[in-house]
């Protein structure tokens, strides 16, 4: 790219000032970087509180208005709040909050690897070219409304060979969505006694959630539109009666009896276009044109509880609880519904044994021991049938790939856990430590199943996973002064360690889930392993270089676990004379990632560590080799397959060759460890003497900074974070959007 004239992408397009003329070919370091746009959030806040010596309200309205990094990616929130209380006689007392959310997202970006993802990321990261010019690809389409794309199928034929404009996807296939939700509650509390209370509580968490997605005509993929209606919906009923009393100067006892019933429902339409519009751009189910894609589904699902707990305390030292819950579920069987979960735990505050002490502020050791239950989705207990297209006039019904099981048990977590919490010095350090150690058994899993059953995978209760770990805080307070300025400092730190300790009978291993590489649950290896092909390597762990100069590959290999060895962060916050300032750093140590745009980076020669690979100087290669290429590091096998000699290898090869090698997925996993800046945060409260005039209570103004930087990670080209999926299948970085940092300002005024 040294300035050579050239007919480039952009000439061959007849509306283009450029049609037919040749132009420099060269760089665009930043043709990457300038598609992305500065996202910018407005987030206006105002609240109205007052009330009397019986009632009390606040009502509140926040909007936020937010324009994303990615072209025409847009959100738009409204929450409307009111909290109120009344005292409607001396022993009654009602009161109730309520919540209205509205949220609109516009031009949601795609997500996962491939064009027909709608993800105009994997573009960039993998297949884009540097001679680029991102101010042409901004005028993405012609008068005829055709894709301008740089990836065209040849000078004759203008239209898209593989990668699309991405202005041109983001612009004319844009996915839209809108939630609006109502939450709330209302309660009345009556004293039956100064120590005995009843409340009951209605609660509601309701929202209908609206989407579509489109494919313009013209595109890669077939034109297409979907249009779908979620509505979600969660009623809780609750009766609770307390008593609380101080029995005596040295004992006091308190106690809980209550019942909920829960009820859920689920309601999902969805309709999708077939065969095309027909009529281009007409994004209407409407326009397919073969029958649309209905899908209609209902679930409803309720529980019923009943629970208590008691507790009691001896002179403000020794304390002992206990609670009981019992559950009833309809997704489990009638027979099989109702399901215990108790705990108990207990306390002793030890500092009240030196109530003198200098040093010793305050200590607790405590303990504690608690069965938690669980209980499914619906519809996993009998065969349903799936309602299907007409098979001409007639209805048509097919039967579920899933074997459901009408003898489902609970799930059941046993935890066990103590800790100890210590202050010393008037509360100036502290340390809190805990362990646990949590057994989860009869996980309610689909388990596949041989295919000559006529299912792919039945429901069943299996496996035995253990987690045991700790968890650490340490607080201080360094420096405090009579001046008023102040330094807190809080350190916490967790390692958790997990093993899968057994399956269903005669299952070793679980997948959960894959794409190239798979994450595993597999007995004796903690919950998360990866496997995929892999380096074949000698005893002492030298990779074994084949003939040709590629590597020798071992499928099934164990490559990692996603799962961190430990995690942890450090926030230091200071203070003075209305000055504040804080800053909060975190990290990881461990937990694998498997990166496609590193495998497709490298296979495409678009990362930077394919760059120079053929020249003699580079440290990839022996100096005084003649020619080009790559010398793999290994060994080569000189001796026979059954008494082997491993030597150092001294072949070259081609670049294209080696990083061609994208089925050995091993060398794209990576250490997920990181350090980084979290969040900056420097505030400033005006003192009252600037505004004693006018009726204004307090004014503050901060500046606050969210993901700035990343002091260290080992995974080159993306954000470690960016692999946590959703669900459980974490550990896959498929070309995901580019993480971001956030500044802002924060005015807050108090009337």
């Amino acid at each position: 790219m040294d300035g050579q004239l050239v007919r480039q992408w952009y000439s061959w397009f007849p509306d283009d000032p450029d049609f037919g003329l040749q132009t420099p070919f060269l760089p665009h370091p930043n043709n990457v970087k300038d598609f992305y746009e500065t996202g910018k959030t407005f987030t206006n806040s105002v609240a109205l509180s007052g009330g009397n010596e019986n009632t009390l309200f606040r009502l509140s309205y926040t909007n936020t208005d937010q324009s994303g990094t990615i072209p025409n990616s847009t959100l738009t929130r409204n929450n409307l709040g009111l909290n109120a209380s009344t005292q409607l006689t001396e022993k009654l007392k009602a009161s109730t909050s309520i919540n209205y959310v509205q949220n609109k997202v516009g031009g949601i970006p795609g997500t996962g690897y491939g064009a027909d993802a709608g993800n105009v990321v994997t573009s960039f990261n993998e297949w884009f070219q540097r001679q680029i010019d991102i101010d042409k690809l901004r005028n993405y389409e012609t008068a005829e409304g055709r894709d301008r794309t740089w990836n065209i199928a040849s000078p004759t034929d203008l239209d898209p060979l593989y990668w699309e404009n991405p202005y041109y996807v983001l612009y004319n296939s844009p996915a839209n969505s809108q939630r609006d939700r109502v939450f709330g509650n209302m309660s009345l509390s009556y004293d039956i006694t100064s120590d005995l209370k009843v409340t009951g509580w209605a609660r509601s968490d309701f929202y209908t959630d609206r989407r579509n997605d489109r494919i313009a005509s013209g595109s890669i993929p077939q034109d297409m539109y979907e249009e779908s209606i979620r509505q979600i919906k969660e009623n809780n009923f609750e009766l609770l009666l307390q008593y609380n009393k101080q029995i005596n100067e040295d004992f006091s006892v308190g106690a809980n009896l209550g019942a909920n019933r829960r009820n859920n429902s689920y309601y999902r339409n969805t309709a999708r276009t077939v065969g095309g519009l027909n009529v281009p751009n007409f994004f209407s189910t409407e326009a397919s044109i073969d029958r649309p894609v209905v899908e209609d589904y209902y679930d409803e699902k309720r529980v019923n509880s009943v629970y208590g707990s008691a507790n009691v305390g001896f002179k403000g030292t020794v304390y002992l609880e206990g609670t009981l819950r019992n559950d009833w579920s309809a997704t489990l069987p009638s027979d099989n519904n109702s399901y215990l979960y108790p705990s108990i735990t207990t306390s002793f505050v030890f500092s009240e044994l030196f109530p003198n002490s200098n040093v010793l502020s305050f200590a607790k050791l405590r303990a504690g021991w608690a069965q938690v239950g669980n209980d499914t989705d619906p519809y996993r207990l009998a065969t349903t049938y799936r309602s299907e297209n007409n098979y001409g006039a007639n209805p048509a019904f097919s039967v579920p790939n899933r074997l459901n099981n009408s003898e489902l048990k609970p799930e059941i977590t046993t935890s066990y856990e103590v800790g100890m919490d210590l202050r010393f010095f008037q509360g100036r350090l502290g340390l809190d430590v805990t362990y646990y150690d949590n057994q989860s058994t009869d996980q309610i899993i689909a388990l596949d199943v041989s295919a000559t059953s006529g299912f792919a995978d039945a429901i069943v209760n299996a496996g035995l996973i253990t987690n045991k770990g700790w968890e650490v805080m340490l607080t201080g307070t360094p420096i405090e002064t009579a001046s008023g300025f102040r330094w807190d400092v809080n350190v916490n730190w967790a390692k958790n360690e997990n093993t899968v300790v057994e399956l269903a009978e005669g299952l070793t291993n679980y997948l959960i889930g894959s794409y190239g590489l798979s994450v595993n649950a597999r007995v004796g290896s903690p919950y998360g392993l990866m496997v995929s092909s892999g380096f074949a390597t000698t005893e002492d762990g030298q990779r074994i270089i084949s003939s040709n100069g590629l590597y020798l590959q071992q499928q099934d290999k164990e490559v990692g676990s996603v799962l961190p060895d430990w995690v942890g962060g450090v926030s230091n916050s200071f203070s003075f004379k209305g000055v504040n300032l804080s800053a909060l750093i975190d990290f990881r140590k461990g937990g694998d990632v498997y990166s496609v745009t590193n495998r497709y980076g490298q296979y495409s020669g678009l990362l930077e560590e394919t760059v120079g690979n053929n020249d003699k100087g580079n440290p990839m290669r022996d100096p005084v080799a003649d020619g080009g290429g790559i010398k793999p590091i290994g060994v080569v096998n000189t001796g026979t397959a059954e008494a082997p000699i491993y030597t150092p290898n001294e072949q070259y090869i081609d670049a294209q060759k080696y990083f061609g090698q994208s089925s050995l997925r091993e060398q794209f996993v990576y250490d997920g460890s990181y350090v980084k800046l979290r969040e900056l945060r420097a505030g400033y409260t005006f003192p009252k003497s600037l505004y004693e005039n006018i009726p204004v209570q307090s004014i503050s103004l901060a500046f606050v900074g969210r993901n700035l930087a990343v002091f260290s990670k080992n995974l080159p080209h993306v954000d470690p974070e960016s692999a946590l999926g959703s669900g459980n299948i974490q550990g896959f970085e498929n070309g995901q959007l580019p993480s971001v940092r956030s500044l802002g300002f924060d005015i807050n005024i108090k009337l």
